[in-house]
């Protein structure tokens, strides 16, 4: 039995109290989620990422949730978060939106679920950084 039939659904209550209906996608978007690794692999603080259905408690209209599990500062992330909205906009359906969030090992609730729960749909290569920036030469000739 795969991970999203046993977790279709999960209500989270935020720190405000509000409550969000977290859902796994399945399918995930893969033109957004192929735009989305493409730019995540540029940046190396970002290690993984994961992407949900929410919907707030009262609100009709869900958006995809993507959950960012990174290395480094948060403020750092803050700084290409638009660029990576801006990348994903043009593969939104019309009428969608999307939102991001850290995710945490430790914190329950939506860090919790996206870790446990949801398959990543991006994750560094360890090393990658390093491959890209090192020359390959043939020793034999």
């Amino acid at each position: 039995m795969g991970v999203s039939e046993q977790f279709e659904a999960q209500e989270i209550v935020s720190v405000e109290g509000s409550s969000l209906k977290l859902s796994v996608l399945e399918p995930q978007p893969e033109k957004l989620t192929t735009a989305l690794s493409e730019f995540f692999g540029e940046h190396k603080p970002i290690r993984r990422a994961f992407i949900v259905n929410a919907q707030e408690q009262d609100d009709e209209e869900s958006f995809y949730l993507i959950g960012l599990e990174i290395t480094g500062e948060e403020d750092v992330i803050m700084q290409i978060l638009p660029q990576a909205a801006e990348s994903a906009f043009e593969y939104l359906e019309e009428g969608q939106s999307l939102d991001f969030c850290f995710v945490n090992k430790d914190e329950k609730g939506v860090s919790h679920f996206m870790i446990h729960h949801v398959s990543p749909f991006y994750q560094r290569k360890l090393g990658g950084f390093l491959r890209k920036g090192i020359p390959i030469v043939n020793l034999d000739s």
